[in-house]
């Protein structure tokens, strides 16, 4: 699926994506804006190497400072900190939401704690500050210590030693020795330049919380949720094998064996199936078939205003009663119509002839429910009609039998008229393989690409409504 292919799924599901996108957004605005508010404080420290000839300055300040921020979040210095600001902080959660961050400039770190009001926050802060002072202080000590114990251990053996009167010249010198280098490395220890960090800036009473923050949250949510609910879509579509949003009729053309296919849109004119006109102008019957969730007959309803412009005298009938769609595409009442016509078997001629007309073309609703099975409707309607063209609607679900419809020796030819979303090209290919295996010859097809279609059969943007022409109306079927 190409860039524009992906572009064309989520715009034909915009409303969707969006919709869910503001969902989303309004839930998160929801639960962010009752948490507690959150303040953080920041404490500026200063680290200063130990003054040696033998290294960068600037280098042994970015190695210092990195110490520091590593103090800063360590456990022991947390607690220290929690205690000495007395704090209801849980120590180990604090942890995790402490900042403690080397500077541009060498040298500085900013830590920065969090509190539930600002005076805490900024308690939290100094104090940490101070807890990770004292701790390079200590380690340092620390450090020292362990190196002079066992030097104080060598040089009191040394002076024992010395006091032995039985000692050679030579032992002795060599004692002396050793007890003036160890003298030495502890004059060294002793004067050893150490390391420091500094607080160089208090925290201030921070003003406004930084958490929650409702409105970011739900931007951020709104925007994340766009991106992956319309990625899903696309990835969905692709796992379904649905018909392309671009070019649905290259599919159709595809699965039905390369018969003429075209889309309809909302408010699409009888001239937009101009081109299906060579594979029905010589049929008397035509039966649109719609395949699909929706009861609709956009096709029917515009082949049979575009045979009227040729100067045909169509007759549009729905031949499906339990699932009648013309009466919606043309905003007229489902009964009287067919049945109500069938009733009348030795007058149905008569009644036909009477039927009201939309933009030429004669129109017979599905009626009332019946027993007769739609393909003795048709029949009975084709044979009794005295129009030049015949087109029957009849809507069906996905896997139905169109044989109920076309009966056992199908008459004229056959138009499939194809809801895009709701059937997929692996549906439509075994559906093209049953009925050819059952002798339906599929002369065209339709791509139904919008939810609600309207348009006159003229052409126009709403549904057509029936219009008298100076015969019976439909509704005189019943009094007959």
């Amino acid at each position: 699926m190409d860039v524009a292919e992906q572009a064309a799924v989520v715009w034909s599901r915009r409303f969707v994506v969006l919709l869910v996108a503001v969902i989303v957004a309004g839930l998160v605005f929801a639960w962010r804006g009752a948490g507690d508010d959150r303040y953080e404080a920041e404490v500026t420290m200063q680290v200063r190497p130990p003054l040696t000839e033998n290294n960068d300055p600037s280098l042994q300040a970015v190695y210092y400072a990195d110490i520091v921020v590593g103090l800063a979040g360590s456990r022991d210095v947390v607690d220290k900190a929690v205690e000495r600001a007395q704090s209801d902080e849980d120590a180990e959660d604090l942890t995790q939401e402490i900042d403690a961050r080397a500077s541009d400039q060498p040298g500085f770190v900013t830590i920065t704690a969090p509190g539930d009001d600002p005076e805490e926050a900024a308690a939290l802060a100094d104090e940490l500050a101070v807890a990770v002072r004292g701790r390079v202080v200590s380690d340092q000590a620390s450090a020292q210590e362990a190196e002079r114990v066992p030097l104080d251990r060598a040089l009191n053996a040394t002076l024992v030693e010395l006091t032995n009167p039985d000692l050679t010249e030579a032992a002795r010198a060599a004692l002396e020795r050793e007890e003036e280098e160890i003298v030495s490395s502890l004059r060294g220890l002793a004067a050893r330049p150490t390391w420091s960090a500094s607080i160089v800036e208090r925290a201030d009473l921070p003003t406004d919380p930084v958490a929650p923050q409702p409105l970011r949250d739900a931007i951020l949510a709104f925007l994340v949720t766009l991106i992956v609910v319309a990625e899903g879509l696309v990835l969905w579509r692709v796992l379904r094998g649905s018909l392309s949003v671009r070019r649905p009729e290259d599919d159709v053309r595809d699965a039905l064996g390369g018969v003429p296919a075209v889309p309809v849109a909302a408010g699409a004119a009888p001239g937009a199936l101009a081109p299906l006109i060579p594979a029905i102008a010589d049929a008397r019957r035509v039966t649109v078939v719609h395949v699909g969730r929706k009861d609709t007959a956009t096709t029917a309803r515009l082949l049979a205003g575009l045979l009227a412009a040729r100067d045909r005298d169509p007759l549009l009938a729905d031949v499906v009663d339990d699932r009648p769609s013309v009466h919606r595409e043309l905003s007229m009442s489902v009964t009287p119509g067919l049945t109500e016509a069938l009733d009348h078997p030795g007058r149905l001629g008569e009644l036909l002839a009477t039927l009201p007309r939309v933009a030429g073309a004669a129109v017979l609703p599905a009626g009332g429910a019946d027993d007769r099975t739609p393909a003795e409707r048709a029949d009975a309607v084709s044979a009794a009609a005295a129009h030049d063209s015949v087109v029957l609607a009849a809507a069906l679900r996905p896997g139905d039998d169109l044989l109920s419809v076309l009966g056992a020796a199908p008459e004229g030819v056959v138009v499939v008229e194809v809801e895009r979303d709701a059937v997929t090209r692996a549906t439509l290919r075994r559906a093209a393989a049953e009925w050819r295996g059952l002798g339906v010859d599929v002369v065209a097809a339709t791509v139904v690409t919008t939810r609600r279609f309207g348009g006159l059969l003229s052409g126009g943007g709403r549904p057509a409504r029936a219009e008298r022409t100076g015969r019976a109306p439909a509704a005189s079927l019943d009094s007959a």
